[in-house]
């Protein structure tokens, strides 16, 4: 139960990471996955994404709103990894990686959170790199 809690807890982060790294390519698409019911406290709408004017003109707005859903994301991370058993966490070194991957790039957008405005958030191969070889390397 705790473990499928947990999986739940850390697909959700991933999702979420994956829709603040994607916002440009999203929005170039017409898309937008940000809930209307959040934008509308922030008095936003999912086209604000889209339209570089509105870009300009909602700045505040828009960076209040990517700054609740980071800290919303760190929730999730946190609660994944805070549920799943200890006696799982060999087993659960796969997810570990991944985890540690999308952690990374939401710390980056998180230093810069306007720059997935106009960007896809990536990390760079060193980074990755170092990723991989820190795994390999826990025991």
């Amino acid at each position: 139960q705790k473990t499928q809690s947990g999986a739940v807890h850390l697909a959700n982060a991933f999702q979420m990471t994956n829709i603040l790294r994607a916002i440009k390519e999203d929005s170039e698409r017409g898309r937008c996955y940000f809930p209307i019911t959040e934008l509308s406290v922030y008095s936003l709408e999912p086209q604000d994404w889209s339209d570089s004017n509105q870009m300009i003109a909602q700045r505040d707005r828009l960076l209040g709103y990517l700054n609740f859903f980071i800290d919303r994301t760190h929730y999730f991370y946190q609660a994944a990894w805070e549920t799943f058993p200890d006696k799982f966490m060999v087993q659960l070194k796969p997810a570990k990686l991944m985890s540690d991957y999308y952690w990374g790039i939401l710390k980056k957008i998180e230093r810069s959170p306007m720059v997935v405005l106009n960007k896809r958030v990536q990390l760079g191969r060193f980074k990755k790199l170092q990723l991989l070889l820190s795994a390999y390397l826990q025991k």
